[in-house]
């Protein structure tokens, strides 16, 4: 109950710091994971969160210690450069789009290893928890850091508000708004770079492995309650806060526990409930619903039969 109350009174200002960023992330991940969930670009996401690894370590043995502006710098060009190959094979190739991402997500993930591996050997003191951006440690975010990854969310929150429009063009119907005049290509590019952004924000607290899952998930369990693209973005956000915040006080709470499994249990448990008990679609709902129709149907069969059974009897 103490580690209860000192957390969420911020006592501490380091905790307020966290509690921001990680609202900030899961609102602006969700946010852009909700457009790719619609637009059924799920997988490119989880390509990209693995793809950023090797950008990651590039940037440290160019800076010689965690600067989060290399670190930042070189995730950016690693993620570009995934999402780039990904587009060039698809357009140029017979390779289907799951075996595209599958190769582009091992091929970088496991040079990013290599260049991990390559970091601890050489000793540098300045490598101490870098090996925490596979699984996030959401405890480990700095004041430094919230300037730059909380700038990033709210960047990234700010354009897809601005462009909301354009952006349901994209996923709901790309060439219609190609037809009447709009410039889908660079929307589409656009949405890219503010998914790879997403991702790069995310790095440190849920790490590249489970990244994945913040992306998609609060989406895809939030299409449970609604069909309102405004309220599906709402609800998207609150269960990535919700599960975010969670998973930061389970990792705060239980020393060496990595924030980034714990984030996605809390978005599981909460996927789901959508999934059980969400009105209309849930599976209890509609097990109930159908219940109810199959009774009513015997009913209205059982009083139509009975009706002609009278009329049969009394023909006068």
């Amino acid at each position: 109950m103490d580690h209860f109350l000192y957390f969420f009174t911020f006592q501490d200002s380091s905790i307020a710091f966290i509690v921001i960023g990680i609202t900030l992330l899961g609102i602006g991940s969700a946010y852009v994971g909700t457009f790719s969930f619609l637009d059924k670009k799920a997988l490119l996401g989880d390509a990209i969160s693995h793809a950023v690894l090797p950008g990651i370590c590039l940037g440290f043995l160019l800076a010689g210690e965690k600067n989060p502006i290399y670190i930042v710098g070189g995730a950016f060009v690693s993620g570009a450069i995934a999402t780039f190959l990904s587009s060039w094979l698809k357009e140029n190739t017979k390779l289907s789009e799951d075996t595209i991402i599958a190769s582009i997500l091992s091929i970088f993930f496991g040079f990013g290893i290599v260049l991990l591996t390559v970091i601890q050997k050489t000793g540098n003191p300045e490598m101490a928890g870098l090996n925490q951006f596979i699984f996030g440690n959401a405890i480990g975010i700095l004041e430094e850091d919230l300037w730059i990854y909380g700038g990033l969310a709210v960047l990234i929150i700010l354009t897809l508000t601005i462009f909301m429009k354009e952006f349901s063009l994209l996923v709901f119907n790309a060439e219609f708004g190609k037809a009447i005049g709009y410039p889908m290509k660079s929307i589409r590019l656009l949405f890219n770079v503010l998914m790879i952004l997403s991702v790069i924000i995310g790095i440190q607290a849920i790490g590249v492995v489970l990244m994945a899952a913040l992306l998609i998930t609060p989406g895809a369990a939030a299409r449970f309650w609604t069909d309102k693209l405004s309220v599906l973005l709402v609800l998207a956000g609150i269960f990535a806060v919700i599960s975010g915040i969670a998973g930061t006080y389970i990792s705060y709470v239980i020393p060496q526990m990595p924030t980034g499994p714990w984030v996605v249990v809390s978005l599981s448990l909460l996927a789901l409930i959508s999934f059980l008990f969400a009105p209309k679609r849930g599976m209890v709902y509609r097990y109930f619903a159908r219940k109810n129709y199959l009774r009513k149907t015997k009913m209205n069969t059982f009083s139509k039969v009975f009706s002609k059974l009278q009329k049969k009897e009394n023909p006068g």
